[in-house]
């Protein structure tokens, strides 16, 4: 995924537009243009793109739940696989 991909995936998300964006990122909204630029698009300074990932990291569901193997690697820990299957027998004997 490109920068302007994951630039409108966020747009879209938060339900922003380009303006909406440069205030949060505190960039001019010529700044937002031109990274959405067919032809010779600029990219951002690292400070910009680290918050860029940020707002991407914690929009949508699926930034919120983790992985599969982000689970996996949890549940290999003693303690949380024990708190896991508690919490697993408590909602099972709600039923």
């Amino acid at each position: 995924m490109n920068l302007k991909e994951k630039l409108n995936e966020l747009k879209e998300s938060r339900g922003w537009n380009n303006e909406d964006l440069a205030i949060k990122l505190d960039v001019s909204l010529n700044t937002v243009k031109s990274w959405n630029r067919k032809k010779k698009p600029s990219t951002p300074n690292k400070w910009i793109m680290k918050e860029i990932n940020e707002l991407l990291r914690t929009s949508g569901i699926d930034r919120i739940l983790p992985t599969k193997i982000q689970v996996d690697e949890l549940l290999k820990d003693p303690e949380v696989y024990k708190k896991v299957a508690e919490a697993m027998e408590q909602v099972l004997d709600r039923r």
